[in-house]
């Protein structure tokens, strides 16, 4: 995760598109001016703390699943916690208080402390590990491909017991009020590949692919997404 930690988000000054446009000039320019963006809303900095933190026990959960870790018991903490569940609850009662009817999102220092210090040891503990990177990063990327060729198959069989079917166009219809199955399926069947691939967690991308190809060797983690497609 590229975001970088902050212990309080204040509203950036873009109030028009030719701000924008500005701003994605200079960033163009100069890649250093990306870490000067700020949000123009309290619902971006919402979205740019959860980011922080959401990734921090997650992937401390995946790297037991691939094996580059066993346990949490590495890990420190005085104040957020160790695992996922209470690193998310405790930073979010925690950013809540000290927002409340403020004009910008903050946390306490304490716990902005603790959580540079988890973001520090995911990068001693599970980043830089010797080997949990590039060979990663091919696999998935082989994956990605495959998966995409598959789904993009079984789309235009119109295969509807098919995951792209059961757990993307069908779930998105019936959960619109506008759109109908007849008409997302008459848009560009790549973009809708495209869409259901990048509405996917992590998680759910691994757990699919092992559905789709249950004979592979390759391995990252596995949890049960896809038992209504056997």
């Amino acid at each position: 995760n590229g975001e970088f930690a902050q212990q309080v988000l204040r509203l950036g000054d873009t109030r028009s598109f030719e701000d924008l446009d500005r701003a994605v000039e200079r960033c163009t320019a100069d890649a250093r001016q990306i870490k000067q963006l700020r949000p123009s809303t309290l619902e971006g900095c919402v979205v740019r703390v959860a980011d922080m933190i959401a990734y921090i026990g997650k992937d401390r959960l995946d790297a037991i699943d691939v094996g580059i870790i066993e346990s949490l018991d590495g890990f420190e903490s005085r104040v957020i916690g160790r695992d996922n569940a209470r690193i998310i609850n405790n930073m979010t009662v925690d950013i809540v208080n000290n927002s409340y009817r403020q004009d910008h999102i903050a946390m306490s220092e304490d716990a902005f402390d603790d959580l540079v210090l988890a973001k520090r040891q995911n990068y001693e503990l599970i980043y830089f590990m010797e080997g949990t990177v590039s060979p990663v990063e091919n696999i998935v990327e082989e994956m990605f491909g495959e998966m995409y060729e598959q789904l993009y198959e079984q789309l235009m069989a119109g295969d509807e017991n098919s995951p792209v079917f059961k757990h993307h166009v069908a779930q998105i219809c019936a959960k619109s009020h506008t759109l109908d199955q007849d008409e997302y399926l008459r848009e560009e069947p790549n973009q809708i590949i495209v869409d259901y691939i990048s509405s996917m967690t992590d998680s759910y991308f691994t757990a699919l692919y092992h559905h789709l190809f249950p004979e592979s060797s390759k391995r990252l983690f596995k949890r049960e997404y896809c038992d209504d497609l056997r």
